[in-house]
């Protein structure tokens, strides 16, 4: 999958962008806050319990909680009071918008769901991914469609699953979608590894280059 650019970003940038991949392991990135609409509140713990922002008129701002404390949703069994660890949502399909503090390189985003058909909480049927650098203007969408296979999962499935198959995307703000089979999605974690998108030393020829130009600047430059 090609890395995902802003149509105006000049192709030297994106070269420079790229350089981190060869010199920098996959490495967990910190997701500094993250925003979109809360699961509704007081059914049995259907809300992001944990979470430290806004929750003003059932949107979550400026926090994280439980969909980045690394701990990742398992059985529920016949207890709804176990399905704390997962944030629901009923016929809705959450537009969940994460922010990394910096731009980075990203090279996987996982998503860990959970199905439980005879209750209405099904895998979604997409998921879509797009990137900014400035929160405002993203690049296009990545989507990724679940098969029948990984969505016909009988009661008490807890799958991750893999958004980004193949390459890389750089942003600093996420947007992830997860489109409703049309009754309950269950999220309880997005786990994103990749690395940050440090900006590029200059090469020894644009350094040449550089040097040739003050030069011949300071040489046009009228006597004082």
């Amino acid at each position: 999958m090609p890395l995902l650019t802003h149509p105006l970003t000049p192709w030297p940038l994106l070269a420079g962008l790229l350089l981190p991949m060869t010199g920098h392991a996959l490495a967990p990135i910190a997701v500094q806050s993250y925003s979109g609409p809360d699961g509704p509140y007081g059914f049995y713990g259907y809300d992001d319990q944990t979470y430290s922002g806004s929750r003003a008129g059932g949107l979550l701002s400026g926090g994280t909680g439980d969909l980045t404390d690394g701990v990742v949703g398992g059985s529920v069994g016949s207890g709804y009071w176990n399905w704390s660890p997962y944030v629901m949502w009923d016929g809705v399909s959450p537009v969940l918008t994460l922010d990394l503090g910096t731009e980075h390189l990203v090279q996987s985003v996982q998503t860990s769901l959970i199905a439980y058909p005879s209750a209405a909480v099904y895998i979604p049927t997409e998921a879509r991914l797009r990137f900014s650098t400035n929160g405002v203007d993203y690049g296009p969408e990545i989507v990724r469609t679940f098969s029948a296979a990984e969505r016909a999962l009988g009661n008490d499935a807890t799958p991750t699953y893999e958004l980004l198959s193949s390459g890389a995307a750089s942003g600093r703000y996420l947007q992830l979608t997860l489109v409703s089979a049309g009754r309950w999605t269950g999220l309880s974690e997005v786990t994103l590894l990749g690395s940050a998108a440090a900006v590029p030393e200059p090469t020894p020829l644009a350094l040449l280059a550089a040097g040739l130009s003050l030069l011949a600047w300071r040489r046009r430059r009228p006597a004082g």
